[in-house]
């Protein structure tokens, strides 16, 4: 037996003995305690300026109905900021809406800020967009968001434009909301729909109130009903107007048969709470109730 073999029979005792020893030592949770506080904060945020790198040591990330808000803020205070009005898509340009924006505010100079969306008008491209979120993650069931950023802004009364170019955001966490959004409804007698993502809006042009929610792994339902003269305590017949549907997560189903019972309407606090039923053919949504802040599009 040459010296070679014995070196490589001696290496492969050692590996088969080193891997006995590492099974019998089998991991044990010794429920001792970890005194280093949670890592609940995994996000970054950063983007380029006229003076160089700008990195966020701090941030928030808001949803209100649809409309997501997130800043981040600097080591000397400065604050970007961007909002959104989000749908199924993930690219989104700024455009003269009040929940579609981006903002500057170096906190050292001023307290106005630069916006990119309410001020913004190019001279030489008119329909030119003032910039753009692209998200790469937008993971409302688990308040994730990633993506990219870039926008002009400057502001009220002046042309001097600041841009804001190659941004990125990772990780960012969304904060739950203090007062949720709640729709739940019983549908078709034993699916109890508890909905995770509520959104309701008013329409006031059309005076169309519409209630949507999210729930199991690719549900929804949700009624859209006119409040043109509606008080607190009236009862609305579902019909042509006023409707109700289910997303079984195929086939969307509308109902023009039911009641929606309008138990608060506060239209000072944006406030909505009703209860509903509505049926179509062997489908049925019973003991529906919602109760939201509502959000007034113009």
């Amino acid at each position: 037996m040459t010296g070679f073999v014995r070196i490589s029979l001696l290496m492969v005792l050692v590996g088969v003995v080193f891997l006995s020893s590492c099974e019998k030592e089998a991991l044990v949770d010794t429920n001792l305690p970890n005194t280093e506080p949670l890592v609940d904060d995994m996000g970054k945020m950063s983007c380029f300026m006229r003076e160089g790198e700008w990195e966020a040591v701090k941030y928030k990330a808001t949803l209100f109905n649809d409309v997501l808000n997130f800043y981040g803020v600097n080591e000397n205070n400065d604050t970007i900021e961007l909002s959104v009005s989000v749908d199924a898509g993930n690219y989104y340009q700024f455009n003269n809406e009040i929940n579609q924006f981006g903002a500057y505010k170096n906190r050292s100079v001023d307290t106005i800020g630069y916006l990119s969306t309410l001020y913004f008008s190019s001279i030489t491209n008119p329909g030119e967009s003032a910039g753009y979120v692209s998200f790469s993650d937008l993971d409302i069931k688990n308040s994730i968001i990633s993506g990219i950023f870039a926008f002009r802004c400057q502001k009220n009364g002046s042309n001097n434009q600041i841009p804001i170019t190659e941004g990125k955001f990772f990780n960012l966490k969304i904060t739950p909301s203090e007062n949720p959004n709640v729709l739940t409804a019983l549908v078709n007698g034993t699916d109890e729909a508890v909905c995770t993502y509520v959104t309701a809006k008013l329409n006031s042009s059309t005076n169309i109130m519409k209630i949507d929610g999210l729930f199991a792994e690719n549900k929804a339902l949700g009624l859209a009903f006119n409040v043109d003269t509606v008080e607190s305590g009236d009862t609305l017949q579902v019909d042509l107007t006023n409707t109700g549907y289910y997303f079984d997560g195929m086939n969307i189903i509308t109902c023009h048969t039911g009641k929606i019972i309008v138990e608060t309407f506060d239209v000072v606090a944006k406030k909505i709470k009703v209860k509903f039923d509505y049926t179509y053919n062997s489908t049925s949504v019973e003991q529906g109730n919602a109760n939201c802040t509502y959000l007034l599009l113009d």
